[in-house]
């Protein structure tokens, strides 16, 4: 940004003075350009932040805020079975993000395989590494795979988002039988 603005704001009159009057005198001008347009003093931190910052997808799902979904759901919905389809929605999407995360370790797990045949006899180290490459691919699978089967009993990574939004449907029914007995009360129904 101070590249182009330092191309397009207007100079001092003194400069173009001086220019002109170089220019007149047949002297080719001797311009200095500025420290700022060729360094950028800026440092590169915040860059690293946002590179430093950026979550998984699993850290994502499991940082919605679900007792207030469930809140929402109780209050409006105010039934077991709405309670039931609402924490099924949960489990599918946490389900969808782990099949999505072992596909794309699936991938990089053949992609270092078939980088493995082709180095397997030029660099013994480069192969060693990429076989452990390969185990921990496997064992980040094996573990997905483990957390999608919990999942079904509503255990494992998936658990406290399930937890949290019963307890905040519970809350948003409680809330709702609250305000509909004080209303039939006030009216005295």
């Amino acid at each position: 940004m101070k590249l182009f603005s330092r191309f397009f704001e207007k100079g001092n009159k003194n400069d173009l003075s001086v220019q002109s009057q170089n220019i007149s005198d047949g002297t080719s001008p001797t311009i200095i350009p500025s420290r700022e347009l060729f360094i950028d003093t800026d440092p590169p931190a915040q860059l690293i932040e946002t590179f430093n910052t950026k979550e998984g997808k699993i850290q994502s799902f499991l940082k919605e805020d679900y007792m207030s979904r469930g809140q929402y759901d109780g209050y409006t919905k105010h039934s077991n079975q709405a309670l039931m389809i609402y924490k099924r929605k949960i489990k599918s999407e946490f389900l969808f993000i782990v099949d999505q995360l072992i596909q794309e370790k699936q991938q990089r797990k053949l992609k270092s395989i078939n980088t493995l045949v082709e180095v397997s006899g030029i660099s013994d180290s480069i192969k060693s590494q990429l076989e452990n490459v390969v185990k921990a691919l496997d064992s980040a699978i094996a573990n997905l795979e483990k957390q999608k089967a919990l999942s079904v009993e509503e255990e494992g990574w998936v658990m406290p988002a399930l937890h949290t939004y019963h307890l905040g449907f519970m809350q948003g029914l409680e809330d709702y039988l609250a305000e509909k007995e004080l209303f039939n009360t006030h009216l005295g129904i």
